[in-house]
């Protein structure tokens, strides 16, 4: 497990455990998995992304624009395009 992962499932768990009455370790312990999942997809589709001259850095709710311009063409590889 990343230390980022780990500091999502800190911060869930303590979402969690603001009311320590109502929840118990099993429920911190199936939320964490969750999260787990979750993390594990979002990598999986940034690991899938590429970029070229047309993508558009600025389309609102995408992860392109989410993640910024410098950013992403600094670690995103770029397309190439044969021909």
């Amino acid at each position: 497990m990343t230390i980022l992962e780990t500091l999502i499932i800190i911060k869930q768990t303590q979402a969690l455990t603001k009311d320590k009455l109502n929840n118990n370790a099993d429920e911190i312990w199936k939320s964490a998995i969750k999260l787990r999942g979750k993390f594990k997809a979002v990598v999986q589709a940034i690991g899938n992304l590429t970029w070229n001259d047309t993508t558009d850095f600025t389309l609102e709710g995408s992860l392109v624009n989410f993640l910024g311009k410098k950013m992403f063409t600094e670690v995103i590889p770029k397309q190439v395009v044969n021909g």
